[in-house]
């Protein structure tokens, strides 16, 4: 059985910030089986986690998107 180190358990504000994801979207991606996107943690009945170092790992391995823009001339 794989042990894990202790990492921070980020609540929906935190993932929020941490991601940049809406709401839905967050929730959406998390129960996606074909996202690579963090599975959501059961805390209790009612509330839900994630591990805070695989959502900063998902997010550092997304694709930054840069604008150019042209010189003025």
């Amino acid at each position: 059985m794989e042990t894990r180190s202790p990492s921070p358990i980020a609540r929906k504000k935190r993932a929020l910030q941490i991601t940049g994801l809406s709401s839905s979207e967050l929730y959406r991606k998390s129960h996606d089986p074909g996202d690579s996107f963090p599975a959501a943690i059961r805390l209790s009945e009612h509330s839900v986690g994630w591990y805070e170092d695989e959502l900063i790992a998902w997010r550092d391995s997304r694709p930054r998107i840069t604008t150019k823009t042209a010189e003025a001339a």
